[in-house]
């Protein structure tokens, strides 16, 4: 382990619009990742999106996450800024007034045709428009700080070619991180069309052969990444896994011991939520977000034909969402009308954690399809490391598939097949009533894939990258002077 008084500190620049306070499974993997390459001797600034906090004598950044500073960067409105100068400018009164037309027709006909415009030629999301202002920030930060490295991860990819142009402008190595395939990315029509797939993989060729080193979630997907461009050194790519903060879980398991009525605020959990998790029914929780493939309609069906059928009552069982239900919140609305089903929203992590382990089995919902097969969410982890009986999801010929093959508690059923997901479900009902109902263990067991391990592997990766380039500490001055330039 690096020594964190290490006279030659290592410095690194993060780009990361997905950070907290923002939720969801990059933001967390992103925070574990800063905090653990902090306890490894790196000092980690983070240039992540969001209004700059005020400034109270500390400095226009924050650290609420260990050592690692973050600095904010607005997002762009391109429609916003257009409405504004039109307002202050007021250069067609000479029309609206003679025919009548509403000032506030002619702001929102024009904001409807900035957001079309912005979202067809945002390539690849409209992170991109960020370019010139992060690019700009981190130009001040490196002239203070020195950086060694720079870390992008994507989605969203428009962090990646960010990074790319920091890097270039920068003159300093960097590693980029594929969470999602992004040339088979399942969830982006506009990359479907002929001249959209062509922006992509020259975006993605461009990135990956810039890149120090390029890093996957998965084996599967490193060993696409290597088909894909045989030219370069098999090397270059690597994997990662998403893996577990087992500090993060060892604290929310704590409150298993605790009686099922007695609700404690620092959970975080909603009382209804509370009272459905000690009500003594089978209750399955689905933990994470829904969007493109990932649909929670199969399931649904499942659910009403196993107790339509007679194999499950419905009194004995509650089926939980929770996290962003997306373009699936109508369908959940629908369900919780005729069956037991419950939308308990979006959860703080740490709540979520505690949800996923008093539940009395988890469910796993990954989309299938071309590009989904490299797909090993970090769920895959929490949910191993909760020690619950597992309902998995997930395409046959996937990576998640592979992973839990041979593991004990694991109840696995296609994706978009209700019937077998029905009976799948009949199943586990007769197991848990009969008190047979087996789990994966005790997630000490499965230290390889925690996030401090995975955070070693690439700890490693970023001294290999430096090829033994150190620099010297920054002067006592730095800290200071870096606060005012931010601003």
């Amino acid at each position: 382990m690096e020594s964190a008084s290490h006279p030659l500190r290592r410095r690194m620049l993060m780009i990361a619009s997905r950070f907290p306070p923002a939720l969801g499974p990059g933001a967390e993997r992103l925070r574990q990742t800063a905090r653990h390459l902090s306890r490894l001797g790196w000092e980690v600034d983070v240039v992540s999106r969001g209004e700059p906090p005020c400034i109270t004598g500390g400095g226009p950044h924050e650290r609420p996450h260990g050592k690692a500073r973050v600095f904010r960067v607005p997002d762009v409105d391109p429609s916003g800024s257009a409405l504004r100068g039109l307002k202050a400018f007021d250069l067609f009164r000479f029309l609206w007034r003679p025919l009548g037309v509403s000032r506030m027709r002619i702001f929102r006909g024009l904001r409807w045709r900035c957001e079309r415009m912005q979202h067809r030629f945002s390539i690849p999301d409209a992170g991109v428009l960020r370019v010139q202002a992060v690019a700009g920030l981190a130009r001040r930060l490196h002239r203070l700080a020195r950086y060694d490295l720079l870390f992008a991860s994507g989605m969203p990819f428009s962090d990646l070619v960010i990074a790319g142009c920091v890097a270039t402008t920068l003159r300093i190595p960097w590693i980029a991180e594929f969470r999602d395939p992004w040339v088979e990315y399942a969830h982006a029509p506009m990359w479907r069309s002929r001249w959209g797939r062509r922006v992509t993989q020259r975006l993605e060729a461009w990135v990956v052969r810039r890149a120090r080193f390029v890093i996957c979630v998965s084996e599967e997907m490193t060993q696409r990444m290597r088909e894909r461009y045989p030219g370069l050194p098999a090397t270059k790519f690597m994997t990662v896994l998403n893996g577990f903060d087992a500090a993060e879980l060892e604290e929310a398991f704590g409150s298993r011991s605790r009686a099922p009525a007695v609700v404690d605020a620092s959970d975080g959990i909603p009382p209804v939520l509370e009272s459905i998790l000690g009500s003594g029914r089978m209750v399955l929780l689905h933990a994470g977000s829904l969007y493109g493939g990932r649909t929670p309609e199969p399931l649904l069906e499942a659910l009403r034909r196993a107790i339509e059928s007679g194999r499950i009552p419905a009194e004995s069982i509650w089926m939980v969402f929770a996290g962003r239900p997306g373009p699936f919140a109508a369908a959940i609305r629908a369900a919780r009308r005729r069956l037991p089903v419950f939308d308990a929203g979006e959860l703080l992590h740490a709540a979520a954690l505690r949800a996923m382990h008093r539940a009395t089995a988890n469910v796993l919902l990954l989309a299938g399809g071309r590009g989904a097969e490299g797909d090993l969410s970090s769920k895959v982890f929490e949910y191993l490391a909760a020690g619950r009986p597992m309902l998995a999801l997930t395409p046959g010929d996937g990576a998640a598939t592979k992973f839990l093959a041979g593991r004990e508690g694991i109840w696995h059923a296609e994706p978009a097949e209700p019937a077998a997901i029905s009976e799948t479900l009949a199943t586990m009902f007769d197991a848990w009533r009969a008190g047979t109902m087996k789990s994966p263990g005790d997630h000490t067991r499965l230290r390889k894939f925690t996030r401090e391990y995975q955070t070693r592997r690439l700890a490693a990766a970023c001294r290999t990258a430096l090829d033994g380039r150190l620099r010297r500490p920054a002067a006592a001055s730095t800290r200071v002077e870096m606060g005012m330039e931010a601003t």
